[in-house]
């Protein structure tokens, strides 16, 4: 999806939780085919419509690659 108008937007990405049923974090969870982290996946997704990205999160140190 291509925004056509000239409004900026921010875009937040939220990766709260403690992934108690999981068992993991879903955020840095590898899903195929390319064996990225979700929420890899999730920034990669947005940024066609956004430069400003930011993760929603309690503070993870795991987090700071992204």
């Amino acid at each position: 999806m291509i925004r056509t108008s000239q409004q900026p937007i921010s875009v937040a990405i939220l990766a709260g939780g403690q992934s108690k049923r999981m068992g993991a974090d879903k955020a840095l969870l590898r899903l195929p085919p390319d064996d990225k982290p979700l929420l890899q996946i999730a920034i990669e997704a947005v940024r066609p419509i956004s430069d400003d990205v930011f993760v929603v999160s309690r503070p993870r140190p795991e987090y700071g690659r992204f």
